[in-house]
């Protein structure tokens, strides 16, 4: 965001840039939306994952909000990249400290990183059919 903002690449490596800056939100936007779900309990799954995209959507709504007020304040591009530029910044810390929480947890804790991993699959689903 910062690199974009300041203006200093030539017209061809700013369309590359703004492409591949724009396939990697998608793709993470996908990739996160996709497995909200995992992060909850059997039974709250469905509504975790549901609040999940409801809150990416308000942020979907007021990213332009935003933009459009931040350029109204007479920020112009560079200061609304600027500020958009914090937002990431601010995930990755609060994710790294979310990671570091989790690595505390005890092993039987909800939520914590277990050196087994539960089986998975439809053949774990299923009950066995006696015949």
């Amino acid at each position: 965001m910062l690199v974009l903002g300041a203006g200093v690449l030539g017209p061809a490596v700013y369309v590359a840039f703004v492409i591949g800056a724009k396939m990697f939100i998608n793709s993470g936007y996908g990739g996160i939306t996709s497995i909200a779900g995992t992060f909850y309990p059997t039974a709250l799954r469905a509504n975790g994952a549901a609040w999940a995209s409801s809150v990416a959507k308000v942020g979907a709504m007021a990213g332009p909000w935003l933009g459009g007020v931040i350029l109204d304040a007479g920020l112009g591009a560079r200061g609304a990249f600027t500020v958009f530029s914090v937002c990431p910044a601010v995930m990755v810390l609060v994710l790294l400290a979310l990671g570091r929480v989790q690595r505390r947890l005890p092993a039987e804790a909800e939520g914590a990183l277990s050196a087994e991993l539960p089986e998975t699959g439809l053949a774990a689903a299923r009950p066995a059919v006696q015949t």
